[in-house]
C-alpha cells in the first residue's frame, strides 16, 4: 500500500531527510509522505498535517537536536502518539536526548 508512512523532521535538517525519504521509497517500494514543499503556516498547515498523520498508521520521526527543539515536529509527534501511531524514532546524529524528550518518549525504539 502506497502512503503508509509519514515522516516527521525539523526544516534545518531537510536534505539529509530528504535523501534518507528516497531511499526509503526506492528500497521498500512505498511512497513516505513528507512536507517537502513547505507547507506554509496557518490553518491549512495544521489541517494539512493532522489529515496526513490521520491518513499514515507509521510514524517515522528524525531524531536530530533540531527536531528535538522544533516546535511542530514535537506536535506532530505528540499528536502521533494521542492517535496511537506505530512510532519509529530514527536518530541521525547520535543524539543526546534531553530529559523533556526522554520523559515523553523513553519507551520508543530508537534506530540509527
Amino acid at each position: 500500500m502506497a502512503n503508509e508512512v509519514f515522516i516527521s523532521y525539523s526544516r534545518k535538517d531537510y536534505d539529509k531527510v530528504n535523501t534518507i525519504k528516497e531511499e526509503i521509497d526506492r528500497l521498500v517500494s512505498i511512497e513516505c509522505w513528507m512536507d517537502i514543499n513547505g507547507i506554509e503556516s496557518g490553518e491549512w498547515f495544521k489541517k494539512t498535517i493532522i489529515s496526513a498523520i490521520n491518513q499514515h498508521d507509521t510514524f517515522l520521526f528524525m531524531l536530530t537536536p533540531q527536531s528535538m527543539n522544533s516546535q511542530f515536529a514535537l506536535k506532530e509527534l505528540g499528536f502521533a502518539a494521542s492517535k496511537g501511531k506505530r512510532i519509529v524514532l530514527v536518530d541521525l546524529e547520535h543524539t543526546q536526548l534531553n530529559d523533556d524528550f526522554l520523559f515523553d518518549y523513553s519507551d520508543k525504539d530508537i534506530i540509527d
